[in-house]
């Protein structure tokens, strides 16, 4: 199975790091160079600005990671493997990564898009799960988990993905796992757990390589940039919307639990292994 990795240009340093781990693992790896949207021209940038919802404003380098991840799924669909590895260049492999990069007969069937990394939040998942290598197990995704870090997809899978995002501009994260967008592509996406890879930004051991992410530090700077001072009457309000979903969120999660229609957990990175 190859595994494209996205890299920017002006990043030789995470290539060098994520290329080190990589061959230590005998991947076959393909380097996409990503698209750079601070290189962007501006009338470039407001017209995929215009493909978007319009919640928000998005920024250059949201936009490049859009461009970036359609590249991958240009390259998947051009080649000949049924499964592909996505891959941006500050993950961290587990150590029997290899096992699920080096072949895909634990892959099954229904199957079109796998996230192999994890925020080591807690999501929904179906109660049913499907056996993967070396103790692992993959359930279906039914809930929102972001990150676009790591993952499985086919090249019917990348296909849709590209007609999917044809007229739609919006953080590639979301597209792929957000739950909207999930029921809008319907592609039967799986989790593995517990997770064989980790964006530096959550691997607190190892957060002296201190890769960061180029968008989140980007994304932050804009929303410092446009927020905006609220009143006290609008602060009580969003507060108490707040507590309202999360009430609300937190009667779901019971009634899903005991009629056994789903399981909440939160997905363990697999580095101990």
């Amino acid at each position: 199975m190859k595994v494209y990795y996205i890299n920017l240009d002006r990043s030789p340093e995470r290539r060098a790091w994520f290329t080190q781990q990589a061959e230590a693992l005998g991947l076959d790896l393909v380097r996409v160079p990503a698209v750079d949207g601070r290189e962007l021209p501006a009338a470039e940038l407001d017209h995929w600005r215009q493909l978007s919802e319009g919640n928000k404003v998005l920024s250059p380098g949201e936009i490049g990671c859009y461009l970036s991840h359609r590249k991958a799924w240009e390259a998947v669909l051009a080649g000949d493997e049924k499964w592909a590895f996505i891959a941006e260049d500050d993950i961290h492999f587990s150590r029997n990564a290899a096992a699920f990069l080096c072949d895909d007969s634990w892959i099954p069937a229904q199957a079109g898009l796998i996230k192999a990394e994890t925020d080591l939040r807690r999501h929904e998942f179906s109660p049913t799960s499907w056996p993967a290598p070396f103790g692992h197990e993959l359930r279906r995704l039914k809930s929102t988990h972001l990150n676009t870090g790591g993952y499985f997809l086919t090249r019917e899978a990348a296909d849709r993905m590209l007609t999917f995002t044809e007229r739609k501009c919006e953080a590639v994260d979301g597209l792929l796992f957000a739950m909207r967008y999930m029921q809008e592509h319907r592609l039967k996406v799986m989790q593995i757990i517990p997770a064989i890879c980790i964006q530096d930004t959550y691997m607190e051991l190892v957060r002296t390589m201190a890769l960061g992410s180029l968008i989140d530090e980007e994304r932050n700077a804009g929303r410092k940039a446009t927020k905006q001072t609220l009143s006290t009457y609008a602060r009580i309000k969003r507060e108490m919307k707040r507590i309202l979903m999360q009430l609300c969120g937190f009667i779901i999660r019971i009634f899903r639990t005991l009629t056994r229609k789903s399981i909440f957990m939160a997905v363990n990175f697999d580095e101990a292994r």
